[in-house]
Protein backbone atom coordinates (compact mmCIF):
# COMPACT_ATOMS: atom_id res chain seq x y z
CA UNK A 1 0.00 0.00 0.00
CA UNK A 2 2.97 2.53 0.77
CA UNK A 3 3.92 2.21 -3.25
CA UNK A 4 0.49 3.52 -3.90
CA UNK A 5 0.61 6.59 -1.69
CA UNK A 6 0.86 10.11 -3.61
CA UNK A 7 2.75 11.73 -0.52
CA UNK A 8 4.64 8.95 0.84
CA UNK A 9 7.32 11.21 2.87
CA UNK A 10 4.41 12.45 4.90
CA UNK A 11 4.66 8.98 6.91
CA UNK A 12 8.23 10.00 8.01
CA UNK A 13 7.57 13.46 9.25
CA UNK A 14 7.07 14.65 12.63
CA UNK A 15 3.33 14.64 13.06
CA UNK A 16 2.47 17.91 13.37
CA UNK A 17 4.69 18.90 9.88
CA UNK A 18 2.69 16.10 8.00
CA UNK A 19 -0.65 17.30 9.71
CA UNK A 20 0.43 20.86 8.62
CA UNK A 21 1.28 19.78 4.86
CA UNK A 22 -2.08 17.44 4.46
CA UNK A 23 -4.16 20.52 5.87
CA UNK A 24 -2.48 22.69 2.52
CA UNK A 25 -3.27 19.79 0.14
CA UNK A 26 -6.57 19.50 1.11
CA UNK A 27 -7.26 22.85 0.76
CA UNK A 28 -5.81 23.18 -2.62
CA UNK A 29 -8.23 19.86 -3.57
CA UNK A 30 -11.43 20.62 -5.98
CA UNK A 31 -14.68 20.57 -3.87
CA UNK A 32 -15.49 17.44 -6.17
CA UNK A 33 -15.69 14.37 -4.35
CA UNK A 34 -11.89 12.35 -4.69
CA UNK A 35 -14.04 8.92 -5.48
CA UNK A 36 -16.24 10.67 -8.59
CA UNK A 37 -12.80 12.28 -9.68
CA UNK A 38 -10.94 8.83 -9.29
CA UNK A 39 -13.82 7.39 -11.73
CA UNK A 40 -13.53 10.58 -14.47
CA UNK A 41 -17.03 11.81 -13.40
CA UNK A 42 -17.90 15.20 -14.27
CA UNK A 43 -19.19 16.93 -10.91
CA UNK A 44 -22.73 16.20 -10.21
CA UNK A 45 -24.38 19.71 -9.14
CA UNK A 46 -25.99 19.55 -6.12
CA UNK A 47 -28.18 22.05 -3.89
CA UNK A 48 -26.82 23.19 -0.24
CA UNK A 49 -29.40 21.23 1.93
CA UNK A 50 -30.19 22.87 5.37
CA UNK A 51 -30.20 19.70 7.62
CA UNK A 52 -31.45 19.84 11.64
CA UNK A 53 -28.77 18.45 13.15
CA UNK A 54 -31.47 16.09 15.10
CA UNK A 55 -31.59 14.41 12.06
CA UNK A 56 -27.94 13.25 11.74
CA UNK A 57 -26.73 10.84 13.66
CA UNK A 58 -22.69 9.93 13.70
CA UNK A 59 -21.57 6.06 13.66
CA UNK A 60 -18.14 4.99 14.87
CA UNK A 61 -16.65 1.62 16.57
CA UNK A 62 -14.57 1.88 19.45
CA UNK A 63 -11.54 1.05 19.32
CA UNK A 64 -10.68 -2.48 20.95
CA UNK A 65 -13.86 -2.70 22.15
CA UNK A 66 -16.65 -5.23 20.85
CA UNK A 67 -18.07 -4.79 16.79
CA UNK A 68 -21.51 -5.49 19.19
CA UNK A 69 -21.30 -3.28 21.65
CA UNK A 70 -23.73 -0.39 22.14
CA UNK A 71 -23.23 2.02 19.41
CA UNK A 72 -21.06 -0.05 17.20
CA UNK A 73 -21.86 0.58 13.45
CA UNK A 74 -22.30 -2.90 12.23
CA UNK A 75 -25.27 -3.63 14.96
CA UNK A 76 -26.79 0.38 13.88
CA UNK A 77 -26.59 -0.78 9.91
CA UNK A 78 -27.96 -4.18 10.66
CA UNK A 79 -31.25 -2.52 12.46
CA UNK A 80 -31.93 0.28 9.52
CA UNK A 81 -31.82 -2.43 7.09
CA UNK A 82 -34.30 -4.91 9.31
CA UNK A 83 -36.53 -1.97 9.38
CA UNK A 84 -36.87 -1.25 5.71
CA UNK A 85 -40.64 -0.79 4.17
CA UNK A 86 -39.89 -0.23 0.53
CA UNK A 87 -36.49 -0.09 -0.68
CA UNK A 88 -32.72 -0.14 -0.20
CA UNK A 89 -30.32 0.60 -2.38
CA UNK A 90 -26.22 0.11 -1.52
CA UNK A 91 -23.19 0.54 -3.20
CA UNK A 92 -20.22 -0.80 -1.83
CA UNK A 93 -16.48 -1.77 -3.14
CA UNK A 94 -16.74 -5.07 -1.90
CA UNK A 95 -20.29 -6.98 -0.72
CA UNK A 96 -18.86 -10.33 0.62
CA UNK A 97 -21.77 -10.03 3.27
CA UNK A 98 -22.38 -12.56 6.84
CA UNK A 99 -25.08 -14.93 7.36
CA UNK A 100 -26.55 -11.84 9.30
CA UNK A 101 -26.90 -9.49 6.67
CA UNK A 102 -27.87 -12.59 4.01
CA UNK A 103 -30.80 -13.73 6.47
CA UNK A 104 -32.13 -9.54 6.65
CA UNK A 105 -31.76 -9.09 3.05
CA UNK A 106 -34.04 -12.28 2.28
CA UNK A 107 -36.02 -11.61 4.74
CA UNK A 108 -36.55 -8.06 3.28
CA UNK A 109 -37.02 -9.52 -0.34
CA UNK A 110 -39.55 -11.77 0.55
CA UNK A 111 -41.87 -8.75 2.27
CA UNK A 112 -41.63 -7.20 -1.43
CA UNK A 113 -38.55 -4.42 -0.60
CA UNK A 114 -37.04 -3.69 -3.69
CA UNK A 115 -32.76 -3.96 -3.30
CA UNK A 116 -30.34 -2.76 -5.52
CA UNK A 117 -27.13 -3.50 -4.81
CA UNK A 118 -23.97 -1.79 -6.60
CA UNK A 119 -20.40 -3.27 -6.11
CA UNK A 120 -16.98 -3.63 -8.34
CA UNK A 121 -16.78 -6.17 -11.08
CA UNK A 122 -13.82 -8.48 -11.43
CA UNK A 123 -12.61 -5.80 -14.11
CA UNK A 124 -12.58 -2.77 -11.51
CA UNK A 125 -11.76 -4.53 -7.74
CA UNK A 126 -8.68 -4.22 -6.18
CA UNK A 127 -9.68 -7.54 -4.51
CA UNK A 128 -10.43 -10.62 -6.43
CA UNK A 129 -10.97 -13.12 -3.28
CA UNK A 130 -13.38 -10.60 -1.95
CA UNK A 131 -15.15 -11.09 -5.07
CA UNK A 132 -15.24 -14.46 -5.68
CA UNK A 133 -17.30 -14.75 -1.89
CA UNK A 134 -19.37 -11.98 -3.68
CA UNK A 135 -19.97 -14.40 -6.52
CA UNK A 136 -20.80 -17.37 -4.75
CA UNK A 137 -23.95 -15.29 -3.70
CA UNK A 138 -25.25 -13.86 -6.73
CA UNK A 139 -27.35 -16.50 -7.82
CA UNK A 140 -29.67 -16.44 -4.50
CA UNK A 141 -29.85 -12.77 -4.71
CA UNK A 142 -31.17 -12.55 -8.27
CA UNK A 143 -33.78 -15.75 -7.58
CA UNK A 144 -34.87 -13.07 -4.85
CA UNK A 145 -35.43 -10.71 -7.36
CA UNK A 146 -32.76 -8.36 -5.44
CA UNK A 147 -31.07 -6.40 -8.62
CA UNK A 148 -27.08 -6.66 -8.71
CA UNK A 149 -25.11 -4.11 -10.78
CA UNK A 150 -21.64 -4.67 -11.39
CA UNK A 151 -19.61 -1.36 -12.54
CA UNK A 152 -16.92 -1.80 -15.25
CA UNK A 153 -13.77 -1.22 -15.38
CA UNK A 154 -10.87 -0.02 -15.44
CA UNK A 155 -11.71 2.71 -12.83
CA UNK A 156 -12.58 0.97 -9.47
CA UNK A 157 -16.07 1.90 -7.44
CA UNK A 158 -14.91 3.53 -4.14
CA UNK A 159 -18.09 5.12 -2.91
CA UNK A 160 -19.85 3.83 0.17
CA UNK A 161 -23.06 4.46 1.06
CA UNK A 162 -26.99 3.46 1.61
CA UNK A 163 -30.46 4.57 1.12
CA UNK A 164 -33.56 3.39 2.66
CA UNK A 165 -37.15 3.73 2.04
CA UNK A 166 -35.85 7.43 0.19
CA UNK A 167 -35.03 9.43 3.30
CA UNK A 168 -32.47 7.54 5.36
CA UNK A 169 -29.13 7.75 3.87
CA UNK A 170 -25.56 6.04 5.38
CA UNK A 171 -22.31 7.54 3.90
CA UNK A 172 -19.07 5.83 5.59
CA UNK A 173 -16.23 3.64 5.20
CA UNK A 174 -18.09 0.80 6.18
CA UNK A 175 -17.47 -1.90 3.49
CA UNK A 176 -20.55 -4.21 3.41
CA UNK A 177 -18.38 -7.37 4.11
CA UNK A 178 -17.23 -9.32 7.18
CA UNK A 179 -14.20 -7.43 8.07
CA UNK A 180 -15.79 -4.35 8.47
CA UNK A 181 -18.60 -5.86 9.74
CA UNK A 182 -16.69 -7.95 12.28
CA UNK A 183 -13.40 -7.17 12.62
CA UNK A 184 -12.48 -3.33 11.07
CA UNK A 185 -12.82 0.20 12.92
CA UNK A 186 -15.20 1.59 10.74
CA UNK A 187 -17.11 5.44 10.69
CA UNK A 188 -20.46 6.50 9.18
CA UNK A 189 -22.62 9.38 9.43
CA UNK A 190 -26.83 8.60 8.97
CA UNK A 191 -29.15 11.16 7.68
CA UNK A 192 -32.75 10.94 8.16
CA UNK A 193 -33.57 13.75 4.98
CA UNK A 194 -35.46 13.13 1.88
CA UNK A 195 -33.77 15.31 0.05
CA UNK A 196 -30.58 14.32 0.90
CA UNK A 197 -31.48 10.44 0.18
CA UNK A 198 -32.15 11.97 -3.04
CA UNK A 199 -29.05 13.52 -3.86
CA UNK A 200 -27.18 10.02 -2.86
CA UNK A 201 -29.71 7.82 -4.83
CA UNK A 202 -28.74 10.73 -7.89
CA UNK A 203 -24.71 9.97 -7.29
CA UNK A 204 -26.03 5.79 -7.45
CA UNK A 205 -27.88 6.05 -10.54
CA UNK A 206 -24.82 7.90 -11.92
CA UNK A 207 -22.55 5.40 -11.11
CA UNK A 208 -25.00 2.43 -12.04
CA UNK A 209 -24.78 3.97 -15.32
CA UNK A 210 -21.24 3.09 -15.82
CA UNK A 211 -22.16 -0.77 -14.48
CA UNK A 212 -23.47 -4.27 -15.76
CA UNK A 213 -26.59 -5.72 -14.81
CA UNK A 214 -26.59 -9.04 -14.26
CA UNK A 215 -29.49 -11.23 -14.71
CA UNK A 216 -30.67 -14.86 -14.38
CA UNK A 217 -30.52 -15.79 -18.04
CA UNK A 218 -27.30 -14.57 -18.61
CA UNK A 219 -25.58 -15.54 -15.20
CA UNK A 220 -24.12 -18.83 -16.16
CA UNK A 221 -22.59 -17.07 -19.58
CA UNK A 222 -21.53 -14.40 -17.97
CA UNK A 223 -19.69 -16.65 -15.22
CA UNK A 224 -17.99 -18.67 -17.83
CA UNK A 225 -15.74 -15.76 -18.76
CA UNK A 226 -16.88 -12.92 -16.04
CA UNK A 227 -15.63 -10.26 -17.33
CA UNK A 228 -12.61 -8.66 -19.82
CA UNK A 229 -9.85 -9.77 -17.78
CA UNK A 230 -6.75 -11.71 -18.62
CA UNK A 231 -7.18 -15.79 -18.09
CA UNK A 232 -4.43 -16.00 -15.90
CA UNK A 233 -6.38 -13.49 -13.63
CA UNK A 234 -9.82 -15.56 -14.43
CA UNK A 235 -8.16 -18.85 -13.62
CA UNK A 236 -7.09 -17.54 -9.87
CA UNK A 237 -10.39 -15.84 -9.39
CA UNK A 238 -12.13 -19.36 -10.15
CA UNK A 239 -9.72 -20.62 -7.65
CA UNK A 240 -10.63 -18.30 -5.08
CA UNK A 241 -14.81 -18.94 -6.03
CA UNK A 242 -14.29 -22.71 -4.53
CA UNK A 243 -12.25 -21.20 -1.34
CA UNK A 244 -14.07 -18.93 -1.08
CA UNK A 245 -16.55 -20.36 1.72
CA UNK A 246 -13.70 -21.72 4.13
CA UNK A 247 -12.14 -18.17 4.55
CA UNK A 248 -15.31 -15.80 4.56
CA UNK A 249 -14.68 -14.23 7.72
CA UNK A 250 -11.12 -12.45 6.19
CA UNK A 251 -12.98 -11.48 3.10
Amino acid sequence: MLALQVHREWNSMPRAEALEQIAVWLHSLPTCPMPAQNLCLSAIPYDALDIDESNLRFLHDIVCDSKKATGAIAPAILGLLRRAARSIEIESPYFAISNDLKSILMDAAQRGVQIRILTNSLESTDRASVHAGFANERRWMLRAGIKIYEFRGPNMLHARSMVIDGRITMVGSYNFDQLSEKRNSEVAIVVTDCNFANQVSSSMAVHRSQARELHRRDLFRYEARESDVPTELLRRYQRLRIVAPFIERYL
